[in-house]
């Protein structure tokens, strides 16, 4: 197995610096803890280089008001300046591609008074050519969750090979979270990425989560760097299993697609035990929700495939017309109510007074 620990260094405004960025919310829909889940002060999350292309590319959250340290800026690569700076706009996220024509090691950027710099890495992409991949953003998430999880998808959907943002845990190290996944028989490769950013917070009203950067703009870095030239990529969670019928993987039945996308329905799993969320395991939920009205979708992709301009949500591509023509009846998900930090809200036991059955983990009929 080839493994590896990879860290996210960023380019990042000083505190002493009076810039920040400018907030997405209006006062209303701000939250107690609002600014202090705010990323007010991250201008770029990485910059990789792509040999094939002659290019580099910034990862950046929402720049916003930040944009006009671009625009006006100096940029450099070693010390050769770039004139040409286009930003290109997503939701969730931003991102710079620039042509450099050579491999630089460090990106340079002054303004006014202020000089920042960054490192420049490698895409990476090779190391997951040809796989079918599994990639996640986690924080805290209990080791053996984590090993559940992987061994879940590495055994039963026959992924090869993992991509694991760990977003700044504080209750184990990067190298806790190689060691669980070296565990994983049958895992071919996987790499842990740190990325000790802030995660962005839970605002009210309708768009209740567009201070959220990191979380689209680590699943595009993925996309565009890492697993660029994979087989195949499935997007979930930790508290999320995948489970298919027809006696094929989800990578099976996306590949076979036309366009090499599958979104995924889910629907909730519940512990109804007594047991401390701390021992809770995935095994332990055996109950649905006989109204459950389901969750979110999640998919999987092709990411050299022809929807490969697309940007990646946590929930399937943005702005892809047609998503509803997408889901296969062989193909769905499981999400563990319990298997969670309480970091949203309190899920150590599920609302009590809906219609619980019981029902085995896996469905044994066939398509």
């Amino acid at each position: 197995m080839t493994a590896k620990i990879e860290h996210l260094e960023g380019c990042v405004i000083p505190q002493a610096v009076p810039l920040e960025r400018e907030r997405v919310h209006a006062v209303p829909d701000r939250t107690e803890d609002y600014d202090e889940q705010y990323d007010f002060k991250t201008l770029f999350y990485d910059a990789f280089y792509t040999a094939s292309r002659g290019t580099v590319t910034l990862i950046a959250p929402k720049l916003l008001n930040l944009q006009e340290i671009i625009s006006s800026g100096t940029l450099q690569f070693d010390d050769v300046t770039v004139s040409s700076k286009r930003l290109r706009k997503a939701v969730g996220f931003d991102r710079l591609v620039l042509r450099t024509g050579f491999r630089p090691q460090v990106m340079r950027l002054n303004w006014q008074d202020l000089e920042l710099s960054m490192p420049v890495r490698d895409d990476g992409a090779k190391e997951f050519a040809g796989l079918n991949c599994l990639v996640t953003v986690s924080r805290n998430n209990r080791l053996q969750w984590i090993e559940d999880w992987a061994a879940h998808h590495v055994h039963r959907q026959g992924v090869e090979a993992i991509l694991f943002f760990d977003n700044g845990s504080d209750t184990y190290s990067p190298a806790d979270i190689a060691g669980t996944l070296s565990g994983i028989d049958g895992l071919k490769r996987f790499k842990v990425v740190s990325a000790p950013f802030k995660y962005g917070p839970n605002a009210l009203g309708k768009r209740w989560a567009r201070a959220k950067f990191l979380q689209t703009a680590l699943f595009n870095l993925a996309r565009l760097s890492y697993l660029r030239e994979s087989a195949a990529t499935l997007v979930v969670d930790i508290d999320e299993l995948v489970q298919t019928t027809g006696g094929k993987t989800v990578f099976d039945y996306t590949m076979a697609s036309l366009l090499g996308y599958t979104r995924i329905r889910g629907r909730h799993r519940y512990a109804i035990s007594t047991k401390r969320q701390d021992t809770i395991r995935h095994k332990d939920h055996l109950h649905i929700d006989a109204d459950d009205r389901g969750k979110p979708p999640k998919f999987c992709i092709v990411p050299g495939g022809p929807l490969r301009f697309f940007d990646w949500t946590a929930h399937g591509l943005d702005r892809y017309p047609s998503g509803r023509f997408s889901f296969h009846r062989c193909v769905s998900f499981d999400h563990f109510y319990s298997i969670s930090t309480n970091w949203k809200f309190d899920r150590r036991w599920p609302v009590y007074g809906k219609n619980y059955v019981e029902e085995k983990f896996f469905s044994s009929s066939d398509c």
